[in-house]
Protein backbone atom coordinates (compact mmCIF):
# COMPACT_ATOMS: atom_id res chain seq x y z
CA UNK A 1 0.00 0.00 0.00
CA UNK A 2 2.84 2.07 0.95
CA UNK A 3 4.30 1.62 -2.11
CA UNK A 4 1.31 2.43 -4.09
CA UNK A 5 1.21 5.36 -2.62
CA UNK A 6 4.13 6.51 -3.49
CA UNK A 7 4.24 6.03 -6.82
CA UNK A 8 1.11 8.07 -7.47
CA UNK A 9 2.64 10.81 -5.69
CA UNK A 10 5.68 10.26 -7.82
CA UNK A 11 3.42 10.11 -10.90
CA UNK A 12 2.16 13.42 -9.67
CA UNK A 13 4.84 15.18 -9.36
CA UNK A 14 6.33 14.18 -12.64
CA UNK A 15 2.76 14.89 -13.94
CA UNK A 16 3.31 18.89 -12.60
CA UNK A 17 6.21 18.99 -13.70
CA UNK A 18 5.59 18.52 -17.09
CA UNK A 19 2.30 21.00 -16.89
CA UNK A 20 4.50 23.37 -15.74
CA UNK A 21 7.29 22.97 -18.39
CA UNK A 22 4.38 23.17 -20.73
CA UNK A 23 3.14 26.18 -19.40
CA UNK A 24 6.62 28.02 -19.64
CA UNK A 25 6.89 27.16 -23.26
CA UNK A 26 3.79 28.56 -24.24
CA UNK A 27 4.28 31.12 -22.39
CA UNK A 28 7.40 31.84 -24.33
CA UNK A 29 6.09 31.33 -27.49
CA UNK A 30 3.52 33.68 -26.66
CA UNK A 31 6.03 36.41 -26.18
CA UNK A 32 7.71 35.75 -29.13
CA UNK A 33 5.07 36.30 -31.44
CA UNK A 34 3.95 39.30 -29.32
CA UNK A 35 7.38 40.93 -29.80
CA UNK A 36 7.09 39.98 -33.77
CA UNK A 37 3.55 41.94 -33.42
CA UNK A 38 4.98 44.71 -31.88
CA UNK A 39 7.56 44.88 -34.70
CA UNK A 40 5.43 44.83 -37.42
CA UNK A 41 3.22 48.03 -35.82
CA UNK A 42 5.88 50.37 -35.92
CA UNK A 43 7.62 49.68 -33.22
CA UNK A 44 11.15 48.90 -34.40
CA UNK A 45 13.49 52.02 -34.66
CA UNK A 46 13.67 52.70 -38.24
CA UNK A 47 17.16 53.64 -40.30
CA UNK A 48 15.76 56.47 -41.99
CA UNK A 49 16.37 59.55 -39.28
CA UNK A 50 16.16 63.23 -40.31
CA UNK A 51 17.68 66.46 -38.31
CA UNK A 52 19.69 69.45 -39.89
CA UNK A 53 22.83 71.15 -39.19
CA UNK A 54 22.14 74.56 -38.95
CA UNK A 55 25.97 75.60 -40.29
CA UNK A 56 25.84 73.78 -43.55
CA UNK A 57 21.67 74.10 -43.92
CA UNK A 58 21.67 70.10 -44.81
CA UNK A 59 19.53 67.61 -43.23
CA UNK A 60 21.64 64.84 -42.27
CA UNK A 61 20.41 61.37 -42.11
CA UNK A 62 22.48 58.01 -41.88
CA UNK A 63 21.12 57.01 -45.60
CA UNK A 64 20.55 60.55 -47.33
CA UNK A 65 21.40 63.98 -47.19
CA UNK A 66 18.46 66.74 -48.11
CA UNK A 67 19.01 70.21 -48.63
CA UNK A 68 16.35 72.17 -46.01
CA UNK A 69 15.18 75.54 -47.57
CA UNK A 70 13.47 76.06 -44.22
CA UNK A 71 14.51 74.51 -41.37
CA UNK A 72 11.66 75.50 -39.52
CA UNK A 73 9.45 73.32 -42.13
CA UNK A 74 11.39 70.25 -40.52
CA UNK A 75 8.87 67.06 -40.89
CA UNK A 76 8.84 64.68 -37.98
CA UNK A 77 6.60 62.11 -37.63
CA UNK A 78 6.19 58.29 -37.76
CA UNK A 79 8.30 58.28 -41.05
CA UNK A 80 10.65 60.71 -40.41
CA UNK A 81 12.64 60.66 -36.76
CA UNK A 82 14.95 62.77 -34.63
CA UNK A 83 18.40 61.28 -33.85
CA UNK A 84 18.26 60.28 -29.97
CA UNK A 85 21.07 62.96 -29.33
CA UNK A 86 19.55 65.47 -31.28
CA UNK A 87 18.54 68.24 -29.23
CA UNK A 88 17.96 71.84 -30.22
CA UNK A 89 21.25 74.39 -29.95
CA UNK A 90 19.16 77.18 -29.42
CA UNK A 91 16.87 76.32 -26.56
CA UNK A 92 15.19 79.52 -24.81
CA UNK A 93 12.06 80.04 -22.25
CA UNK A 94 9.42 81.67 -23.53
CA UNK A 95 8.48 84.91 -21.47
CA UNK A 96 4.34 83.49 -20.99
CA UNK A 97 2.68 82.01 -18.21
CA UNK A 98 2.98 77.67 -18.14
CA UNK A 99 0.46 75.55 -15.99
CA UNK A 100 1.98 75.55 -12.35
CA UNK A 101 3.05 71.52 -12.98
CA UNK A 102 4.88 72.18 -16.39
CA UNK A 103 8.17 70.18 -15.55
CA UNK A 104 10.84 72.70 -15.57
CA UNK A 105 12.52 70.67 -19.67
CA UNK A 106 9.06 71.51 -21.42
CA UNK A 107 9.15 75.46 -20.34
CA UNK A 108 11.63 75.37 -23.23
CA UNK A 109 10.99 76.05 -27.33
CA UNK A 110 13.61 76.79 -30.38
CA UNK A 111 14.48 80.62 -29.89
CA UNK A 112 12.34 81.59 -33.36
CA UNK A 113 9.20 79.30 -32.28
CA UNK A 114 9.63 80.97 -28.75
CA UNK A 115 9.46 84.95 -30.25
CA UNK A 116 6.72 83.50 -32.51
CA UNK A 117 4.56 82.06 -29.06
CA UNK A 118 5.18 84.99 -27.17
CA UNK A 119 3.83 87.48 -29.98
CA UNK A 120 0.65 84.79 -30.03
CA UNK A 121 0.07 84.93 -26.08
CA UNK A 122 0.16 88.46 -26.49
CA UNK A 123 -2.22 88.83 -29.32
CA UNK A 124 -4.53 86.37 -27.61
CA UNK A 125 -4.29 88.34 -24.25
CA UNK A 126 -5.51 91.50 -26.67
CA UNK A 127 -8.68 89.79 -27.60
CA UNK A 128 -9.32 88.75 -23.71
CA UNK A 129 -7.84 85.34 -23.64
CA UNK A 130 -5.47 83.75 -22.13
CA UNK A 131 -3.64 80.64 -22.34
CA UNK A 132 -0.70 79.00 -20.20
CA UNK A 133 2.21 76.67 -21.89
CA UNK A 134 1.83 73.24 -20.28
CA UNK A 135 4.50 71.06 -22.99
CA UNK A 136 7.21 72.52 -25.02
CA UNK A 137 10.42 70.84 -25.79
CA UNK A 138 10.62 67.31 -24.43
CA UNK A 139 14.07 65.38 -24.85
CA UNK A 140 14.03 61.82 -26.48
CA UNK A 141 14.73 60.15 -23.10
CA UNK A 142 11.33 61.85 -21.53
CA UNK A 143 9.44 61.24 -25.09
CA UNK A 144 10.48 57.60 -24.44
CA UNK A 145 9.39 57.75 -20.30
CA UNK A 146 6.53 59.00 -21.76
CA UNK A 147 5.21 56.80 -24.71
CA UNK A 148 6.27 53.73 -23.08
CA UNK A 149 4.11 54.33 -19.80
CA UNK A 150 1.32 55.09 -21.90
CA UNK A 151 1.67 51.72 -24.09
CA UNK A 152 1.72 49.72 -20.26
CA UNK A 153 -1.39 51.88 -19.50
CA UNK A 154 -3.28 52.09 -22.19
CA UNK A 155 -2.30 49.48 -24.83
CA UNK A 156 -0.81 50.04 -28.18
CA UNK A 157 -3.71 50.73 -29.97
CA UNK A 158 -5.00 54.22 -27.84
CA UNK A 159 -1.37 54.64 -27.41
CA UNK A 160 -0.31 54.79 -31.10
CA UNK A 161 -2.88 57.93 -31.77
CA UNK A 162 -1.99 59.78 -29.11
CA UNK A 163 1.55 59.41 -27.76
CA UNK A 164 4.84 59.29 -30.30
CA UNK A 165 7.24 56.76 -30.02
CA UNK A 166 10.89 58.66 -29.19
CA UNK A 167 12.60 60.19 -31.54
CA UNK A 168 9.17 60.76 -33.86
CA UNK A 169 7.86 63.69 -31.12
CA UNK A 170 8.44 67.48 -32.57
CA UNK A 171 8.66 68.43 -29.04
CA UNK A 172 12.39 67.12 -29.64
CA UNK A 173 12.64 69.76 -31.94
CA UNK A 174 11.75 72.60 -29.75
CA UNK A 175 9.36 73.70 -32.42
CA UNK A 176 5.92 72.21 -30.74
CA UNK A 177 4.37 73.21 -27.72
CA UNK A 178 1.06 71.59 -25.95
CA UNK A 179 -1.24 74.77 -24.45
CA UNK A 180 -4.13 75.00 -22.33
CA UNK A 181 -6.19 77.46 -20.11
CA UNK A 182 -8.29 77.65 -16.79
CA UNK A 183 -11.59 76.34 -18.33
CA UNK A 184 -10.44 72.82 -18.26
CA UNK A 185 -8.32 73.02 -15.35
CA UNK A 186 -4.89 73.10 -17.76
CA UNK A 187 -5.70 69.67 -19.00
CA UNK A 188 -5.11 68.27 -22.42
CA UNK A 189 -8.68 67.49 -23.54
CA UNK A 190 -10.47 67.23 -26.85
CA UNK A 191 -12.76 69.68 -25.34
CA UNK A 192 -10.38 72.33 -25.70
CA UNK A 193 -11.54 72.92 -28.83
CA UNK A 194 -14.84 74.39 -27.83
CA UNK A 195 -13.45 76.85 -25.34
CA UNK A 196 -12.80 80.58 -25.99
CA UNK A 197 -9.20 80.04 -26.40
CA UNK A 198 -9.28 76.50 -28.21
CA UNK A 199 -11.43 78.62 -30.85
CA UNK A 200 -8.98 81.54 -31.00
CA UNK A 201 -6.24 79.51 -31.42
CA UNK A 202 -7.92 77.90 -34.15
CA UNK A 203 -8.84 81.03 -35.61
CA UNK A 204 -5.33 83.00 -35.28
CA UNK A 205 -2.22 80.24 -35.13
CA UNK A 206 -1.49 80.73 -38.32
CA UNK A 207 -0.91 84.83 -38.47
CA UNK A 208 2.19 83.89 -35.78
CA UNK A 209 4.04 81.28 -37.94
CA UNK A 210 1.26 78.27 -35.67
CA UNK A 211 -0.64 75.36 -37.02
CA UNK A 212 -2.73 72.88 -35.05
CA UNK A 213 -0.25 69.99 -36.22
CA UNK A 214 -3.36 67.19 -35.51
CA UNK A 215 -6.00 68.56 -36.95
CA UNK A 216 -10.03 67.06 -36.75
CA UNK A 217 -10.78 64.44 -39.48
CA UNK A 218 -6.91 63.80 -40.45
CA UNK A 219 -6.05 60.86 -38.14
CA UNK A 220 -5.61 58.90 -41.49
CA UNK A 221 -2.59 61.11 -43.06
CA UNK A 222 -1.17 62.50 -39.52
CA UNK A 223 -1.32 59.26 -38.08
CA UNK A 224 -2.85 60.94 -34.88
CA UNK A 225 -6.04 61.89 -33.80
CA UNK A 226 -6.98 65.49 -33.29
CA UNK A 227 -5.28 67.43 -30.55
CA UNK A 228 -6.19 70.93 -30.49
CA UNK A 229 -4.10 71.85 -27.67
CA UNK A 230 -0.63 70.79 -29.52
CA UNK A 231 0.68 73.74 -32.00
CA UNK A 232 3.69 73.57 -34.32
CA UNK A 233 5.75 76.76 -35.97
CA UNK A 234 6.29 76.42 -39.42
CA UNK A 235 6.48 79.84 -40.01
CA UNK A 236 3.90 82.55 -41.07
CA UNK A 237 4.11 82.00 -45.20
CA UNK A 238 3.86 77.98 -44.63
CA UNK A 239 0.83 78.21 -41.78
CA UNK A 240 -0.69 80.39 -43.61
CA UNK A 241 -0.56 78.07 -46.78
CA UNK A 242 -1.99 74.73 -45.12
CA UNK A 243 -4.58 76.82 -43.39
CA UNK A 244 -5.95 78.00 -46.95
CA UNK A 245 -5.41 74.89 -48.76
CA UNK A 246 -7.00 72.68 -45.59
CA UNK A 247 -4.04 70.17 -46.01
CA UNK A 248 -1.48 68.87 -42.68
CA UNK A 249 2.29 69.65 -42.93
CA UNK A 250 2.86 65.93 -43.70
CA UNK A 251 0.89 66.28 -46.94
CA UNK A 252 2.68 69.78 -47.76
CA UNK A 253 5.95 68.27 -47.34
CA UNK A 254 5.75 65.52 -49.30
CA UNK A 255 3.88 67.42 -51.96
CA UNK A 256 7.03 69.94 -52.04
CA UNK A 257 9.22 66.92 -51.82
CA UNK A 258 10.74 66.75 -48.94
CA UNK A 259 13.20 64.09 -49.91
CA UNK A 260 14.70 67.42 -52.03
CA UNK A 261 13.67 70.56 -50.03
CA UNK A 262 10.89 72.31 -48.26
CA UNK A 263 9.73 76.00 -49.66
CA UNK A 264 7.26 78.32 -49.51
CA UNK A 265 5.16 78.54 -53.08
CA UNK A 266 5.69 80.96 -54.87
CA UNK A 267 2.21 82.54 -54.20
CA UNK A 268 3.55 83.62 -50.99
CA UNK A 269 6.95 84.73 -51.31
Amino acid sequence: MGTRVRRRRKRRRRKAAYTGLFILLFLAVMAMITHCIFLLHGHSVLSKSYYYNKESNIVMGDIVSIKVENPKVLLVNKEHELPADYVPENLVMPDVEFAANAAEERRYMDETASEALEELFAGAKEDGVEMVGVSGYRSYNTQSSIYYRNLRRNGYGYTSIYSAQPGKSEHQTGLAIDVSCAEIGYQLYSRFAQTKEGIWLQEHCEEYGFIIRYPENKTDITGYAYEPWHIRYVGVKVAQYLKLHDITLDEYSKAMGYEEFYDVPSEFN
